[in-house]
């Protein structure tokens, strides 16, 4: 990646953070849990965005991957291939944590708590960081 391209990157994550999830509170209106959204995006605000520069930067990384093997060259399709990856990774982590015993890590807590609604809103968070970096 050039420094361009991360530059773009984390623009466009920070922009969907400030309006998407501060600004219109997207993580609460798709899951209906505003204590852990609270928790997460307010109350550890610093480790979460770091943990958010790195997570999604790894799924639009295995998207990006599989938009060469597939030959996808559309935004459209691009923008398919992003959710589809996010819904396999994140239903992958889904299933693992809500097949183990509630525990007090975060992620155990959120997708115990949110259930399907945490894929849904992962898909909504990587599509809309992927369309803004597409369009800067």
């Amino acid at each position: 990646m050039t420094q361009k391209q991360v530059f773009h990157y984390l623009l466009s994550l920070l922009l969907v953070t400030i309006v998407f999830i501060y600004g219109l509170n997207m993580p609460t209106l798709i899951t209906g849990n505003t204590h852990l959204v609270k928790e997460y995006y307010y109350d550890r605000f610093l480790e979460s965005f770091l943990l958010d520069v790195v997570l999604v930067a790894l799924y639009l990384g295995v998207a990006y991957k599989g938009f060469q093997i597939l030959g996808v060259k559309s935004f459209i399709g691009q923008l398919l291939v992003v959710a589809g990856v996010t819904s396999i990774i994140s239903g992958a982590f889904y299933l693992y944590f809500v097949s183990a015993p509630k525990s007090n890590m975060f992620f155990s807590r959120w997708f115990h708590s949110v259930g399907y609604k945490a894929v849904i809103y992962d898909i909504a968070l990587l599509c809309l960081v992927f369309g803004v970096y597409e369009y800067i």
